[in-house]
């Protein structure tokens, strides 16, 4: 059930709301691009520093199994 002329006003409610909810719109997606870029770095920055503190950990193990292996190839 339509009145007569009632899509004239929405129309003209539409024509000044649609500018400022697509620059909200767009503005919101640009955020969230934003967000999602930082959180990527922070995420890889704390990656890389994971790895960097485990790394000499990894040299230590590693040499630690040299000298086991090459003590047991001695006692053999």
């Amino acid at each position: 059930m339509e009145r007569a002329g009632a899509t004239e006003p929405c129309g003209a409610v539409a024509k000044r709301v649609r500018p400022q909810a697509l620059k909200a719109f767009t503005a919101a997606v640009a955020a969230a691009a934003t967000a999602t870029v930082d959180r990527r770095r922070d995420h890889r920055a704390a990656a890389a520093a994971h790895f960097e503190e485990a790394l000499p950990l990894a040299y230590l193990f590693t040499r630690g199994a040299e000298l086991m292996s090459e003590a047991v190839a001695d006692a053999d």
